[in-house]
């Protein structure tokens, strides 16, 4: 639909009848608890206040089109039978800005950014589709499987202090929510002593690695742009079709992982058309 150029005017194309079967088979469940809205932004977010306007915001095609770019942002929440009520959060916010803050004909309206929440009610840091500048960061767990470390025995804190520093060398901006998971993993631990000598050795061994198997630089590795989605279960990171590098494929860097135990998640990577971003 996104890629089509003008996913709006496919819209007039679909009976309603059709698109709310769709919907059902995605979960759509009215009853369920309230959700935070995703941050959709460029392209994505002008088609879905297009379509609002052209058809309405409780028309199922454009609840079904928001869906769809839910799931592009975040395709675990298709799993988890979440993207229908992500999207119905999306627009009613959407609703909520344009009722509340009047904007000038040609402005389109801003929606709130869930930045690193933290959802008390769940004990849990969670982003949602939150744009990062380190998204290639969790591709060093594939060299830490490779050289090892789950038969190391590591322990989460441990593991966390160690892109904690990678990441501080990489040059990762504080805040980046491409770190949530290390602050929620070091939350309470931070007293615990660091074994500098590991941390080091850790380090050294993965920038070895990734540059006598890939000749790629640990920094070329992280340094990438795209959205994360963290949850108490789940991190989603999704990266441009054109950021594709043959040295990180060569070498299965970018393969997903799956669950880890010693991550405490599952880790999938995602690779999408930059258009379907507006980037």
């Amino acid at each position: 639909m996104f890629a089509s150029g003008d996913p709006v005017a496919l819209l007039n194309f679909l009976p309603e009848t059709r698109v709310r079967c769709w919907l059902d088979e995605l979960g759509c469940e009215s009853g369920c608890a309230a959700v935070m809205p995703l941050a959709l932004r460029g392209e994505a977010l002008q088609t879905i206040s297009r379509a609002i306007q052209l058809f309405h915001a409780g028309d199922p095609r454009v609840l079904w089109l928001t869906t769809l770019a839910v799931i592009l942002v975040s395709p675990s929440e298709m799993e988890s039978g979440r993207a229908v009520r992500r999207a119905r959060a999306i627009l009613e916010s959407l609703r909520e800005a344009e009722r509340g803050s009047p904007s000038r004909p040609d402005e389109t309206p801003a929606l709130p950014s869930p930045r690193c929440v933290d959802a008390l009610s769940e004990n849990a840091y969670r982003c949602l589709g939150e744009p990062t500048d380190g998204a290639g960061l969790y591709f060093l767990l594939n060299a830490l499987r490779y050289l090892g470390l789950a038969e190391m025995g590591c322990s989460p804190g441990s593991l966390a202090r160690f892109f904690q520093r990678l990441a501080r060398h990489t040059g990762i901006k504080e805040g980046d929510p491409i770190l949530l998971w290390i602050a929620h993993t070091l939350e309470g631990r931070e007293l615990e002593a660091v074994d500098e000598r590991l941390l080091r050795t850790w380090i050294r061994k993965v920038r070895r690695w990734c540059w006598r198997n890939g000749r790629i630089g640990w920094r070329e590795v992280v340094r990438r742009l795209g959205p994360v989605t963290l949850t108490p279960t789940d991190l989603d990171v999704t990266l441009f079709l054109d950021s594709v590098d043959i040295r990180i494929r060569r070498i299965g860097l970018d393969l997903d992982p799956g669950w880890l135990p010693w991550f405490g998640r599952v880790v999938r990577f995602h690779y999408v058309d930059r258009r379907e971003f507006g980037a």
